[in-house]
């Protein structure tokens, strides 16, 4: 009996000592996994939280760890189920329900992503991640003043979570508050000064608050940053012909469509400036190209016809007018009237 016991108490510690080990091993791995993820690492650092969960698969925080790391890698449907592991695991976890959240918020499931961030806040109202993802899920809802109620939470927790700002100059630049909307731009500018897509939603917001001379600058940082964002390129030249710099439109129009020269949009507006600084042949021609591109466009036939009209062809113009009349009767009637005088 005796030695019956005694084999059953080495049964306990050879049981607990190969627990401990895994204990051990996770932690060595979570530590090298984290230092990754730290460094925005990703990819590594998933890799190593996989080698942890394997070591101890009841330990919760490398669950929650990986599935924020699948997040940042946009394997939405991976963090999901690996985000639901950890809050089976440790239900109080606060970060883990934030990253089911997310994921599944991403998945399309609004309303039970609003309920896990919910969760998140009530076990750690101080987790700025949390009130963030809440104001953005209510952005994707319509839901504008409980968007900006979660978001200026996360603010006073963290005002350094960029995110945050993005988010908010979302709700402000859709709800026509655009001086709010650039000041959340510019602070998170200063943050993040090297990234274009900050200073082309600056330059939007300028825009509409017509401050133009302020949006050239903007998105001229913008493509100086990115020349590749061919949307930037065409918002410069919109800021530019809005500002009155008519030559320095032209010339980053036909920049433009170097690259892109099936763009309607480009031709048009180049067509236009040329018009208006007097150059009418090469706006005719401009113009043209627009219609080749899409040819039911009763803004460049009437660009076209008044284009005849300024440079003295009227003939040229009269042939555009049963086009036109087909097209927009109204502006028919204003190309007729400028034929008359």
């Amino acid at each position: 009996m005796k030695r019956l016991s005694n084999l059953l108490l080495l049964g306990v510690l050879i049981v607990t000592f190969a627990s401990s080990a895994s204990a051990q091993s996770e932690g060595i791995l979570y530590r090298k996994a984290r230092s990754l993820a730290d460094s925005h690492q990703f990819k590594e650092a998933a890799t190593l939280y996989r080698q942890a969960i394997a070591a101890d698969p009841k330990a919760a925080r490398s669950y929650t760890d990986l599935a924020w790391c699948l997040l940042e890698l946009n394997q939405y449907r991976d963090a999901a189920d690996i985000a639901r592991t950890a809050v089976e695991l440790d239900p109080g976890n606060y970060a883990a329900h934030n990253n089911l959240g997310y994921s599944i918020l991403q998945l399309g499931q609004t309303e039970a992503a609003i309920a896990e961030f919910k969760t998140s806040i009530s076990l750690n109202a101080n987790y700025d991640r949390s009130h963030n993802n809440l104001g953005y899920a209510y952005i994707k809802l319509g839901r504008d003043n409980d968007a900006l109620d979660e978001l200026n939470a996360a603010l006073r927790i963290n005002p350094e979570y960029t995110k945050i700002h993005g988010n908010l100059f979302t709700v402000y630049f859709r709800t026509g508050k655009y001086s709010d909307a650039a000041l959340e731009m510019e602070t998170l500018i200063r943050m993040e000064p090297e990234k274009a897509s900050n200073f082309s939603a600056l330059g939007a917001a300028y825009m509409n608050m017509g401050d133009h001379l302020k949006a050239v600058q903007a998105f001229q940082r913008a493509v100086m940053l990115d020349p590749k964002d061919l949307q930037s390129v065409k918002n410069l030249s919109v800021s530019q012909l809005a500002a009155g710099k008519k030559d320095d439109a032209i010339a980053t129009l036909k920049q433009l469509l170097v690259v892109k020269a099936g763009d309607f949009d480009s031709w048009f507006m180049l067509g236009m400036a040329l018009n208006e600084t007097g150059r009418y042949d090469e706006s005719i021609e401009a113009l043209k190209s627009a219609l080749e591109i899409k040819s039911n466009s009763e803004q460049a036939v009437m660009g076209l016809a008044m284009t005849y009209v300024a440079k003295g062809d009227r003939d040229a113009a009269r042939e555009l007018l049963p086009r036109l009349k087909a097209m927009d009767e109204d502006l028919a009637r204003i190309l007729e009237k400028a034929l008359s005088k």
